[in-house]
């Protein structure tokens, strides 16, 4: 760890790498470095790891869905699936799913200032994940959580007391006399 000024675990050491140079260079371009003495060090860890320098480990996210009062309004389930999916890898310590009228939601609802539900919140752990860059286009960074302010309809709207928005009436108007 020392000797090569390692600062985030796991990582992988390789053996002497220097005959190989096109694969030294890449490597150097996507995963780590090359040291004086050949090896190839891993430095651009994927989250979770072990940061050795603050002594905690990095990537381990803390979520929170407040779910709306909505049948037709998006399952909560399905924003955890997604960051959890293989092109997101997000880790989550923890998935709490909260009512709209859970006390704890209403303490969140009322401190960041959420007028749609469902909602997502995710701690600040979501920083080490590449998402992030995709994520800070629909979620705001607060204090201590992220939180998605851009819902996709249909969606409990609480500044219009709970009105579920984005819900399409459909009406068919046909012509009788036309058979075709």
């Amino acid at each position: 760890i020392s000797k090569y000024n390692i600062s985030k675990l796991p990582t992988i050491i390789t053996t002497d790498a220097r005959t190989n140079t096109q694969f030294a260079g890449t490597w150097t371009q996507n995963a780590g470095t090359m040291e004086s003495d050949g090896r190839l060090v891993v430095r651009n860890a994927n989250p979770p790891f072990y940061d050795l320098t603050t002594k905690k480990t990095v990537g381990l996210v803390d979520g929170i869905a407040i779910t709306a009062n909505c049948s037709k309004c998006l399952n909560v389930s399905v924003y955890f699936q997604a960051l959890e999916s293989q092109q997101a890898g997000v880790v989550f310590s923890n998935k709490t799913v909260l009512q709209d009228n859970d006390s704890m939601a209403l303490n969140l609802i009322a401190k960041y200032n959420i007028t749609k539900l469902p909602v997502l919140l995710l701690s600040k752990d979501i920083e080490s994940y590449t998402v992030v860059s995709q994520l800070a286009i629909v979620m705001s960074n607060e204090s201590d959580y992220y939180v998605l302010r851009n819902v996709s309809p249909p969606y409990s709207d609480l500044q219009k007391n709970k009105s579920i928005m984005g819900l399409v009436k459909e009406v068919h108007v046909e012509n009788s006399s036309c058979s075709t």
